[in-house]
């Protein structure tokens, strides 16, 4: 009987981190069996004679009891829910869920005032379990969970104030940054007893949202040696993703080509298929697809139509966090006219960061094909080493 007031207090003050009225309830739910309990025991004054005692024992027992039992639950039912904590210098501290950060404020979602944006300069503290996956303002993806005034990482801890964008996940984070794109190129020139001049051109941009993604490429190599052309090729393309689950995703994509010493007026493809995500990560991706493809083309002078099964891969890791990355991606056409055979089509490379927009890139691309026209090689290879910038 005596433990039931400091008890029903212990209670209110639990309810209290959720809500005045969780508090009222828990506050009754403690005093409520302790009342009943004394208004059963003063129905009457026991007269002389009365045999009660047995009974009023077993009552109190069994009252006792059930008594326990409800407190219990009532102090299971007013433990405060697990929520993130944000405390600033003015002493505030807010509850919520963390979602990330935009436009360099922490976002804060609250039952009490909706999503908070919260200046990271004034931030003291965060303590949130979700992982985020965060973008620095170096440049640098990584994934990690707030602690105190930085996120914490498997390889780095870096300051709130530091990252420039969080979200959950890598597609959330990048939905709604608009276009992504970075250009390289690579020039070699020699003079003396030869004279060669090459060039390698090449730019590549997406955009990516939660469930959808578009990626636009293009690509001019160039090479003359003693005024003599030696390569003249170019190249475009166009990839559209959509996530229907959550690895697996529909493409389509278009293509175009042209390299008038191979006698290939021009090489268009229009094509659409299925494609897996293995995965995404901050240090990497790697995707595949398949399907079929209307593959037009102009061979010498004569146009040409077949449909052909298409095959490709995209792929890139960073071999050193946010440093050297490893990149490979190609695409094979499988034409059904037996005299036009396979047409393979490859980029692999590595980009060295720099600085925050600058790469170093050594890239070696290969294109081949089975049945090329009369007189003409199977295999071009371009060796190319640049720099690269990204926007």
């Amino acid at each position: 009987m005596r433990l039931v007031g400091p008890l029903s207090r212990l209670f209110t003050i639990f309810g209290s981190f959720r809500s005045p009225w969780v508090a009222a309830a828990c506050y009754k739910a403690a005093r409520a069996p302790a009342l009943r309990l004394r208004r059963r025991m003063t129905i009457r004054s026991p007269m002389p004679g009365d045999r009660i005692q047995p009974l009023l024992t077993g009552s109190i027992t069994l009252r006792s009891i059930f008594t326990r039992r409800l407190l219990v639950i009532a102090l299971l039912g007013c433990v405060p829910a697990s929520a993130d904590v944000v405390e600033t210098r003015s002493g505030d501290r807010l509850t919520g869920t963390v979602i990330g950060i935009k436009d360099g404020k922490l976002q804060l979602v609250t039952d009490y005032a909706g999503t908070l944006a919260i200046d990271p300069a004034l931030v003291v503290s965060v303590r949130s379990e979700a992982p985020l996956v965060a973008d620095t303002t170096a440049g640098e993806r990584i994934t990690g969970r707030l602690d105190g005034v930085a996120l914490e990482s498997a390889r780095a801890r870096v300051a709130i104030v530091d990252i420039a964008a969080a979200a959950p996940d890598a597609q959330t984070l990048d939905a709604g940054k608009g276009w992504k794109s970075r250009a390289d190129a690579a020039v070699n020139v020699t003079s003396g007893n030869t004279d060669t001049r090459t060039y390698n051109l090449r730019a590549e941009s997406s955009l990516a949202s939660k469930d959808s993604r578009h990626l636009i490429n293009a690509a001019i190599n160039n090479a003359e040696n003693d005024g003599e052309t030696t390569r003249d090729d170019v190249s475009a393309g166009y990839e559209y993703n959509w996530l229907f689950a959550p690895s697996w995703y529909l493409a389509a994509n278009a293509g175009y080509f042209s390299d008038e010493l191979k006698d290939v007026g021009y090489r268009v493809t229009v094509g659409t298929g299925v494609g897996y995500l293995f995965w995404e990560t901050p240090d990497g991706r790697l995707s595949v697809d398949a399907g079929v493809s209307g593959v037009f083309e102009d061979l010498d002078g004569e146009s040409e139509q077949n449909p052909a099964l298409r095959w490709g891969l995209n792929f890139d890791q960073y071999l050193l966090p946010g440093r050297l990355q490893a990149f490979h991606k190609h695409i094979i056409l499988a034409l059904a006219d037996s005299d036009r055979g396979q047409i393979f089509d490859s980029s692999t490379g590595l980009r060295l960061r720099l600085g925050d927009n600058l790469d170093a890139t050594a890239t070696v691309d290969l294109r081949y094909e089975t049945e090329p026209a009369p007189g003409r090689d199977k295999t071009d290879t371009t060796y190319a080493v640049g720099v690269g910038y990204r926007f």
